[in-house]
């Protein structure tokens, strides 16, 4: 009875063995798989560009706002908070105005295919 026992454990130990070096190989081809169907996935319609445009010109009109802190916040950083806080609030100013004038234009002038005029607006100091 030892010696069954020793059988069926080197076999399940072979086959949990088995299984741990042929699972890579196997998984390894699907994502190959995978990864050349997302490559030849189809491009981006006229319309979601344009949807993209406005959305983009929108966000920069919510967003203008919150360059006066961000400005602020960046100057006081890169020097301290009496010297940081007149250049901040000027050069917040200038990028909030700047901000809502590029989404104003970009949602007016969404039918046109240009790419974006500003970068994204860094949301994520807001949450630190």
């Amino acid at each position: 009875m030892n010696s069954k026992l020793r059988w069926i454990s080197w076999i399940g130990m072979i086959g949990f063995i088995s299984c741990l070096v042929l699972e890579p190989l196997v998984f390894a081809q699907e994502k190959e798989a995978e990864t050349t169907q997302e490559t030849e996935a189809t491009p981006e319609s006229a319309g979601n560009r344009m949807l993209k445009r406005a959305s983009h010109g929108i966000s920069n009109m919510v967003y203008g706002p919150l360059e006066i802190p961000y400005q602020m916040k960046a100057e006081i950083k890169r020097s301290d908070p009496v010297r940081g806080f007149f250049p901040g609030l000027v050069k917040g100013v200038g990028w909030s105005i700047a901000r809502n004038a590029v989404g104003l234009f970009e949602v007016l002038t969404f039918f046109r295919e240009d790419e974006p005029v500003l970068p994204e607006f860094d949301t994520e100091w807001l949450y630190a």
